[in-house]
This record gives C-alpha cells, structure tokens and sequence, in this order.
C-alpha cells in the first residue's frame, strides 16, 4: 500500500502518482478560499486552484499567488482562469 492510497488527500502533494514522470501542464479552472485545518494554525483560509485536466486542487502560498500575478499580469485571480500552467515538484 501507498501512503497516498492510506491518506488519501484532495489536494495535490509531490508525492502524487502524476508528478512520477516529471512537470505537470494544467489549465486553470478555478480559484477559490477554502478552510484548512492544521494542528499548529488552527483553521485559515486558503486559496485553492484547481485545473480542468486534474481531478486535486493545488494549495497556493504566496510565491505561486506572486507567481501566476506576474506570469498573467494582474493580481485578480479571476483573470487567471483559462490560462495554462506547468507544476513542477521542487525538492
């Protein structure tokens, strides 16, 4: 058994089956708030994307936010839907 098959997660992790052959292309869908819970934190919101081609939402922290704000040329997510992105696991 994998620990993915144990834990199973709706978010996307590096250890996740699509990342085994390298990058990721996705187009955007959506991006959202969701509450996330953690023993440290408590409860926060947070923004999710999620992507037409992948069933998980990514988990976005603030250097992907300021990423994808440059990468579009504009801080209002709405205007991100419909563009493409690659995901890259990063040690």
């Amino acid at each position: 058994m994998k620990t993915n098959d144990v834990f199973p997660s709706k978010y996307l992790k590096a250890e996740d089956d699509i990342f085994a052959a390298g990058d990721v292309s996705a187009t955007i869908k959506d991006v959202t708030r969701e509450t996330l819970k953690s023993r440290e934190k408590g409860e926060e919101q947070k923004p999710i994307m999620y992507f037409k081609e992948l069933e998980k939402g990514l988990v976005v922290n603030k250097t992907n936010w300021n990423v994808c704000e440059k990468l579009f040329g504009s801080d209002e997510s709405d205007d991100w839907l419909g563009q493409r992105v690659t995901l890259t696991v990063m040690e």
